[in-house]
């Protein structure tokens, strides 16, 4: 089997493990009394959010440095959350009885896109503010959808929709006028980099390939399309930044980062890449601020297994080219650091917190086996 092809099958396994088909009915905008954007969250004044373990779903991300949003569900209701981690103060920011497949918060933090399940093979969209207030609903038909935000305008949202035999169309989404475009590419695994542009790798579906190159897609000038780079075997976008990870002949991997204009600033390299089943690569963020890039890097010596802790989990400066190990060993698992870059989210439920300045671990929910009030 094809290693991309093993990658979107792994995609769309977990897709389908996590698809809950519900009863039809209508959702509802809550207020909400968000507390003022802060500068930093103080590890030491964190109070864990208290919820019903048979309630609680996950923690889906930040809205500043010091607030949350997290899904719960109660009987046939979904609920969205914001929780401000210094306070404890939770607000309800939206309410369905659809099950709630999926929740993206915008690069600028003032919006939020809920997607709840009508039925098997439709989604329902809705665009509200960072308080709660919606601002329109779509449906789509699907049977599931990924997406990817602009971070130059988040005005304009890139959604991949899946159908049941697992063909794809691409659009993209302007929720000025909540119209949707349609593209026609030949991956649906697309990323903005810059406000115009799109990238994908070109798979050849008739070779069993490793790698493939990475074209560049202006949306507004399709005759434009070109190929950057070749022989790239995974790939992401940071706002202006370029990742792309290369194997050498050994199947070690290079991680080289690229800005804007195409100039490559720095790269690192990983041991043991080869291991690492199905053309997945192990979990990362980046902090543009500080020009971080953080991610699980494969002990060296040891048997690599996603499920075990035989990561390090390294800061890399890519203007200073220096790496900083924040741990030795830890379980390969999601990461989503906060807008400063102090804290990250960390787990499949985002249910810790990492604390990368004092190099600890913190419990960040605290499940109540008693029915909640």
């Amino acid at each position: 089997m094809k290693k991309k092809q093993k990658l979107h099958t792994s995609f769309f396994i977990i897709f389908f493990l996590f698809l809950i088909a519900s009863i039809l009915s209508g959702c509802h905008q809550q207020k909400s009394n968000q507390s003022p954007k802060q500068k930093e969250l103080y590890t030491n004044q964190l109070i864990p959010l208290t919820v019903n373990e048979k309630q609680f779903e996950k923690i889906v991300g930040w809205l500043n440095n010091k607030t949350i949003v997290y899904i719960k569900h109660l009987k046939e209701e979904s609920y969205v959350y914001s929780y401000q981690l210094e306070t404890g103060a939770s607000s309800l920011l939206f309410k369905c009885n659809d099950a709630i497949k999926n929740v993206i918060i915008s690069p600028d933090r003032k919006k939020i896109l809920v997607q709840t399940a009508p039925s098997t093979y439709l989604a329902k969209l809705y665009l509200m503010d960072s308080k709660g207030k919606i601002l329109f609903s779509k449906e789509v038909k699907s049977y599931d959808l990924s997406y990817d935000w602009n971070e130059n305008d988040p005005n304009i949202l890139a959604i991949s929709v899946f159908y049941e035999d697992w063909t794809f169309d691409v659009f993209t989404l302007d929720v000025n006028d909540v119209s949707l475009t349609k593209h026609h590419f030949s991956d649906p695994f697309i990323k903005w980099f810059g406000k115009d542009v799109v990238l994908f790798q070109k798979w050849d579906k008739r070779a069993d390939q490793v790698d493939a190159p990475l074209v560049s897609y202006p949306m507004n000038n399709p005759k434009g399309q070109k190929i950057l780079l070749n022989n790239i075997y995974q790939f992401d976008t940071f706002d202006d930044f370029l990742l792309t990870i290369t194997l050498d002949p050994k199947e070690n991997a290079t991680y080289h980062f690229y800005n804007k204009s195409m100039d490559e600033q720095s790269s690192f390299q990983v041991p043991q890449f080869s291991q690492l089943k199905d053309g997945l690569i192990p979990y990362h963020d980046f902090e543009m601020k500080e020009n971080t890039f953080i991610t699980f890097v494969p002990s060296e010596n040891e048997s690599v297994d996603l499920d075990e802790g035989h990561f390090k989990l390294v800061q890399y400066n890519t203007l200073k080219k220096a790496e900083n190990v924040v741990f030795n060993q830890l379980p390969n698992e999601p990461l989503s650091c906060s807008p400063n870059g102090k804290v990250c989210l960390y787990g499949f439920q985002f249910e810790k917190l990492v604390d990368l300045q004092n190099k600890k671990i913190i419990p960040l929910v605290k499940m109540a086996k008693k029915k909640e009030q």
